[in-house]
């Protein structure tokens, strides 16, 4: 059994070409007791990754030059293995979301986001699995 995952063990990334949305995502979780940080490239956003240790990715699929997939593609196995990664998104095929789950990520939401399943993602529960 895992302990639980307390807030300052939780450190989040935001990957989104959308500036606002993302920084308003960002203030609510900093708000919240999260460490949190941003970029709105994928390819900024991989260099964090290989830079910082972090427990949760948000990603959006979509994005002008690298999507998220092709970030995640990009990663080392060893670091996919402790991320749990969230992919976003407000245009998603099909075809994207068998993608999505061929990777083997944590968790799948579309936006408009929901902060209450946010919260959620972001509290394990005491066996360490999300609801």
């Amino acid at each position: 059994m895992k302990p639980e995952m307390t807030k300052s063990k939780v450190r989040v990334l935001i990957v989104d070409d959308e500036a606002a949305i993302v920084e308003e995502f960002a203030e609510f979780l900093t708000d919240l007791g999260f460490a949190c940080d941003w970029e709105t490239s994928a390819d900024r956003g991989l260099e964090r990754l290989k830079q910082t240790g972090y427990s949760h990715l948000f990603l959006d699929l979509r994005m002008p030059g690298m999507d998220g997939l092709s970030l995640l593609e990009q990663l080392e196995p060893g670091m996919l293995r402790d991320l749990k990664v969230v992919v976003m998104s407000g245009h998603a095929t099909e075809m994207d979301d068998s993608r999505v789950h061929e990777k083997g990520i944590f968790a799948f939401m579309p936006k408009p986001i929901d902060l209450k399943r946010v919260v959620k993602l972001l509290s394990p529960t005491e066996d360490g699995s999300n609801t």
